[in-house]
C-alpha cells in the first residue's frame, strides 16, 4: 500500500495530539508505555499515515509544548 503525502486534517492533528498527551501522561506517572504500540494504533484511526509521518507529527507537537515552556 503506497503512502500518499498529504497535509493532515484538525481530526488527524486532534488525535496526534490526544494520543502525544496519552504518553505524556503515562510517563510522568512513571507508568510504562511502548510508543510503537501507541504508532500502530494512532495509524489504524487516521488516513494511511506512516509511522515516520506519526513520528514526526509527535516531535512537531513536543516542539510546540518546548515553544510554550
Amino acid at each position: 500500500m503506497a503512502v500518499v503525502s498529504s497535509h493532515w486534517t484538525s481530526g488527524e492533528v486532534q488525535h496526534a495530539v490526544d494520543d502525544y498527551f496519552d504518553m505524556l501522561a503515562a510517563e510522568l506517572h512513571r507508568e510504562s508505555f511502548n510508543k510503537s504500540e501507541h504508532n500502530r494504533i494512532l495509524r489504524a484511526r487516521l488516513r494511511n499515515r506512516s509511522k515516520r509521518s506519526v513520528e514526526d507529527k509527535h516531535q512537531n507537537i513536543s516542539a510546540v509544548m518546548v515553544e510554550m515552556h
